[in-house]
């Protein structure tokens, strides 16, 4: 696993008796920012995991996108721009790990229409 991903992991997600985004200081936001940075695309489907089942449930303080990509770069499509079918299965088990509706939904979303482009 990379090094930036077991740093962002060993942070944590936000504790749970922040209710608003503004509660969570924001040095807090700060580094949880820097260190979704510093992770490097591609990552493995374990290291997605991982991150994926760090979010929090409400809210990631506009961060989304950033984890979004992230997640979305340990799909590999092959020289005819598919993926074969287990790695379908895998990429949507991932999906449904994430604890976030919002960012589940944006996810299977995204991947449905990334599907349907590459089939064209």
């Amino acid at each position: 696993m990379k090094h930036a991903v077991e740093e962002f992991i060993r942070f944590g997600t936000p504790p749970e008796e922040y209710t608003e985004s503004n509660d969570i200081p924001q040095s807090w936001i700060y580094k949880y920012g820097e260190l979704i940075s510093m992770i490097e695309k591609p990552i493995t489907y374990t290291e997605a995991m991982a991150i994926i089942r760090m979010y929090p449930k409400e809210y990631l303080f506009g961060l989304e996108m950033s984890l979004i990509h992230i997640i979305e770069s340990c799909t590999e499509f092959n020289s005819e721009k598919q993926l074969a079918p287990n790695e379908v299965t895998k990429y949507l088990a991932l999906i449904n790990e994430c604890n976030s509706d919002y960012s589940k939904e944006l996810l299977l979303k995204r991947f449905n229409n990334s599907l349907n482009d590459k089939y064209k």
